[in-house]
């Protein structure tokens, strides 16, 4: 599968389910990446789990913080002024050093979380024929002779590249004599995390500079996507921040600053998610997103349900929820629609596990519950049931 095909497919199966919503016929610049449904529950889970790791999973302290996404700059003795725009969250995140390095009395190593809007330092950006790609995203003709890793990365700086980006930063200060080793720790730490959830690990990479700095991509068929980069600060503190870390007693620290655009690990993921699988003559797709990143778990399927199942159905559903198990709410289980045509909408959809109601769970109380990456449904009790899916997910 070539890249504009595959770039192609993600892109409408992505518009179909709401993971991104459908585009408009302007030619103007996105603001933002135009999430639907799906695709900001995706994006808060990656950010749930992230935030996660770093401030409760590590063996080091990291504290959260927040900035204003906008701040005023008042020009000389006058009321006016003009508002600055961030391009990153480094300048307001070390603005948080002194008050972190009190708050653990003046020990290091910390760190310190911040999430938040940043903006393109160059807002006049001029999509024109990124636009027209966008509308139309059939593989036809009228393209075949234009670089197909050119239409690619074009619809990827239209969609994933506006105005507006979502940005995580972990900011980690060491005494001088143990940077290296910790510089190590997070180069590694970081790499594993993003190729845990990954369906292709290798696809994630780690490229070093000759200045240390070190960027995190994702690999594509026509280029790497940098997401992440690990950048060293040695001993660089702002002059006041020096002086007042010297009246702590305390070594000026180095600085390692991991920042994350989480759009674009979104993007990676989708993009590592997307397979065509071919069954029965046919060409199915497939979204096999890490079930601790899909929006939803799972969802209940029957073929032409009756009051009974559909009871059954709630119960079920409301003893997941209970758990904090996000389930679909499937909306042919109130009409007559066979169970593989239900299994390709759902593996579309990337929902990783269907619970398969029928007149003989009623009798026996035995369902089916099938896997989306194996397609094999194996028989568990309804009793059992919520104990074996949190324990597939890995949320006991």
């Amino acid at each position: 599968m070539c890249a504009k095909e595959k770039l192609s497919g993600l892109l409408k199966i992505c518009q179909k389910y709401g993971y991104i919503a459908p585009f408009r016929g302007e030619k103007t610049v996105l603001s933002r990446v135009p999430y639907g449904p799906l695709g900001m529950e995706m994006k808060k889970n990656i950010f749930d789990i992230w935030w996660k790791t770093l401030t409760m999973a590590t063996d080091v302290n990291v504290f959260p913080v927040s900035t204003p996404v906008l701040k005023w700059q008042k020009e000389g003795t006058t009321k006016t002024g003009s508002i600055q725009m961030r391009s990153s969250l480094s300048e307001d995140t070390m603005g948080h050093y002194l008050s972190v390095l009190q708050t653990v009395n003046c020990q290091l190593p910390f760190g310190i979380v911040h999430s938040g809007l940043c903006f393109k330092s160059d807002l006049l950006v001029n999509l024109n024929s990124d636009a027209d790609i966008l509308m139309n995203l059939d593989v036809s003709s009228q393209h075949n002779d234009r670089n197909e890793g050119k239409i690619a990365s074009s619809l990827i700086s239209s969609v994933w590249n506006p105005l507006e980006k979502t940005h995580l930063m972990l900011m980690f200060f060491c005494s001088p004599k143990s940077f290296s080793s910790w510089l190590e720790y997070w180069q590694k730490h970081r790499l594993s995390w993003w190729r845990k959830f990954a369906g292709m690990p290798t696809s994630f990479s780690l490229t070093k500079s000759v200045s240390q700095d070190v960027s995190l991509q994702f690999t594509t068929s026509w280029e790497k996507i940098t997401f992440e980069t690990i950048t060293t600060k040695s001993g660089h503190l702002p002059e006041d921040l020096k002086d007042q870390t010297m009246a702590c007693k305390t070594l000026v620290p180095h600085v390692i600053e991991c920042e994350t655009n989480l759009d674009l690990a979104v993007l990676n993921y989708l993009f590592d998610a997307y397979q065509e699988r071919e069954t029965n003559s046919r060409t199915r797709q497939v979204l096999r997103i890490h079930h601790q990143l899909a929006p939803y778990k799972v969802t209940i399927t029957a073929s032409g349900a009756t009051n009974k199942l559909r009871d059954l159905a709630i119960y079920i559903t409301r003893q997941l929820r209970k758990s904090n198990v996000a389930v679909f709410p499937n909306p042919d289980l109130y009409c007559v629609s066979s169970l593989d045509s239900q299994f390709i909408h759902f593996d579309e959809m990337g929902i990783p596990y269907c619970i398969v109601l029928s007149e003989r769970t009623l009798k026996t109380g035995i369902a089916g519950l099938r896997n989306r990456d194996t397609t094999i449904t194996e028989q568990v009790h309804v009793k059992e049931m919520k104990n074996k899916l949190l324990y597939y997910l890995q949320m006991q």
